[in-house]
């Protein structure tokens, strides 16, 4: 089974949440508030993060952390190389990987088109569309707006 680990599942969730709010910085007091993940896991999260460039931080009675860029433009192959190194279904598919077997082996030009399309669709869905949106209530229908209300009397 291919798995992403806790710790990025977790960072995805961090990231959503930033991208759902609208204050321009946000401390770690309340990113680990608003998500329910332990303060020492976001204090983690939050560093890899800036060293991945997906998050600025500033210092300071203003300061906080924030995205460095839209959530429209952060994909999900950054994030997830951003936590758990260079994607790859199988050991042939990471870039500088150089097997013994490689001349003869039949299987991994199609495993490495696997890696690729993988990577291509994750490429394709940005933070924005990992950012859940509330549910749409449906439009109501003309005779619900005009009916009353009826009760109904269940049992003896």
């Amino acid at each position: 089974m291919l798995r992403i680990r806790k710790l990025t599942d977790y960072g995805t969730v961090l990231l959503a949440a930033m991208a759902s709010r609208s204050e321009p910085w946000l401390t770690a007091t309340e990113l680990s508030q608003s998500t329910k993940l332990s303060y020492a896991t976001v204090g983690k999260l939050l560093k890899l993060l800036v060293h991945a460039r997906l998050l600025q931080s500033q210092r300071g009675s203003h300061g906080g952390y924030r995205l460095t860029r839209s959530p429209e433009s952060i994909t999900a192959l950054e994030i997830l190389e951003a936590l758990e190194g260079e994607i790859a279904v199988i050991e042939c598919g990471f870039a500088n990987h150089r097997c013994h077997r490689q001349e003869f082996c039949a299987v991994s030009p199609p495993w490495r088109r696997i890696n690729y399309m993988l990577k291509e669709a994750l490429s394709h869905m940005t933070l924005a569309d990992l950012v859940p949106s509330p549910l749409p209530l449906p439009p109501l229908r003309a005779h619900e707006e005009s009916e009353p209300i009826r009760t109904i009397r269940m049992g003896g």
